[in-house]
Formats: structure tokens, C-alpha cells, sequence
């Protein structure tokens, strides 16, 4: 019987071979491997290559290192953009080692996508509870829509979204924290290489709160077997849907709201 595969990703600058982090996993278990963060920042979108090995169903936990100052918005928000662009039946256990800080110094804070995620703080065991997860199923947690990333270095961070049960009768997407710089309409589950839009707006600017937006809007009907897809630039940290480009809704049922990070 094969051993459960831990894949551990250090932030900052750690000197790895002085982190004892993966050998805890090992003797706990695991099989291990790992990656530096900041070996993926040399070009645009490489951080999206970890989502090949990270869909691989052998993948029993996802373990990241840093300290508390290395889990940016950013960070996160591509934590979360990873888990909506995986394809495999069960997520792994996800879990974040900070290093630096006790419990009683700080609380990361996450997002609601990410609730399936343990933290654990200085000198905490966290090996053997994450490897009590490895018989727990992890599932993505249920959104006001429909919600899918398709992710590559090459062709950048897209988000599909779409309703759920209710049609939209047309629609204004946006991002609190990314630009969207492109967007279109097609079928569900593949970006289309042709979209029509009726009456398209794109590079709408606001702000929600205190919060800049960027925005796009067409008036498309999309129903349960369409979606919208958003091409992003950053790393958003918010992704919302209105009813219409006043930003006035009435309702919960009329808008959609889903963080990807905490700020």
C-alpha cells in the first residue's frame, strides 16, 4: 500500500533545508515533495503550474509554510483560485503551517471557500492532524452560483460563473482586488473561442464600499446550461454578480457574492 502524499509549498524566504516541516509529514506518514513560492514569481501566472500537481487525486494534503507576514491577500487568493480550478472527485486536505506566531499573537483570517482549511500556529503538532484528515472527503463549499477557475500560465486566470436554478436575465460581473480585461458568454465547462454579446460594456470602474471594482456587463440571457467567463488580471480578492449596472439590488436572490480573500 502506497503512503499518502503530502505536497508541501514554502513561502518567503526559507531556507529549506533547515525547515524540519516535511520531515514532521514523513513521520507522520507521508510521502513528500515540494516547491519554494518564490520560485514562481520569475514570470506572469507561473504560480497557476502548481494546479497540475495539486489535481492529481493522490494528493492526500496540501501543506504551506510561511510566516504569518508571507500569507498575503495575494497568497490567498491564489490558494483559493487553485482550489476552484481543481477537477478531481475529493479536494485535499489543505493546511496552513505559520511559524513565526503563537494562536494568542495572530488569527489568520480566511475566506469562506477555504473553510475546509486547518491553521496551525508555532510549535502546534500539526503532522498527525493532518493526517487524521486523510480519510475525510473535502468538498468546495456551497456558493450563490456557480463558480469554476481555469487556470494557465499561458492563458491566464479565468473565472466561469452562472446561475444555479434562475436565469439571469443579463448581468454585471466584477472584481474587487483584479482587472477584468476580458470576458464572454458560452457553454458550460470550456471557455468559448467565439462569444456574442448583446449590448457588452467592458472596463466599468466603481467602488463597492471602500473598495475599487472593475467590472464588465452585457445583456445576455445566461440559464443553467451557460456561464459567463471572466478573464482576470491580479489577484482578486472579492467576485460579485448584480442584476444590473446600477449596482441596486433588492434582494439577496438579485446579487452574488463570493471572497477568495480576506483583506
Amino acid at each position: 500500500m502506497s503512503l499518502p502524499k503530502a505536497f508541501v509549498c514554502f513561502l518567503g524566504k526559507q531556507d529549506l533545508n533547515s525547515s524540519n516541516e516535511e520531515q514532521m509529514l514523513q513521520n507522520c506518514g507521508f510521502a513528500t515533495g515540494h516547491i519554494a513560492w518564490n520560485d514562481l514569481l520569475g514570470q506572469p501566472n507561473a504560480w497557476t503550474q502548481l494546479l497540475q500537481v495539486l489535481d492529481d487525486q493522490d494528493i492526500a494534503a496540501w501543506v504551506i509554510v510561511g510566516n504569518y507576514d508571507d500569507f498575503t491577500p495575494q497568497i490567498i487568493s491564489q490558494v483559493s483560485m487553485l482550489t476552484l480550478g481543481m477537477t478531481r472527485k475529493d479536494l485535499p486536505s489543505i493546511a496552513f503551517i505559520i511559524k513565526d506566531m503563537t494562536k494568542d499573537e495572530s488569527n489568520l483570517s480566511l475566506p469562506y471557500i477555504l473553510k475546509h482549511a486547518k491553521v496551525f500556529y508555532k510549535n502546534q503538532p500539526f503532522a498527525p492532524k493532518i493526517m487524521s484528515q486523510n480519510l475525510i472527503k473535502h468538498s468546495l463549499p456551497e456558493f450563490d452560483f456557480r463558480c469554476k477557475a481555469h487556470l494557465g500560465s499561458l492563458m491566464g486566470q479565468w473565472l466561469e460563473i452562472g446561475p444555479k436554478e434562475q436565469p439571469w436575465n443579463g448581468f454585471m460581473c466584477g472584481a474587487i482586488g483584479g482587472e477584468i480585461i476580458a470576458f464572454g458568454v458560452g457553454e458550460k465547462g470550456c471557455i468559448p473561442k467565439t462569444s456574442s454579446l448583446h449590448f457588452p460594456q467592458s472596463g466599468i470602474k466603481g467602488d463597492w464600499g471602500q473598495h475599487e471594482f472593475s467590472a464588465c456587463a452585457a445583456q445576455n440571457i445566461i440559464d443553467t446550461s451557460m456561464s459567463c467567463y471572466l478573464r482576470i488580471d491580479n489577484n482578486p480578492t472579492v467576485i460579485f454578480k448584480v442584476e444590473n449596472q446600477n449596482m441596486e439590488y433588492t434582494s439577496e436572490e438579485e446579487t452574488c457574492w463570493l471572497n477568495l480573500a480576506t483583506e
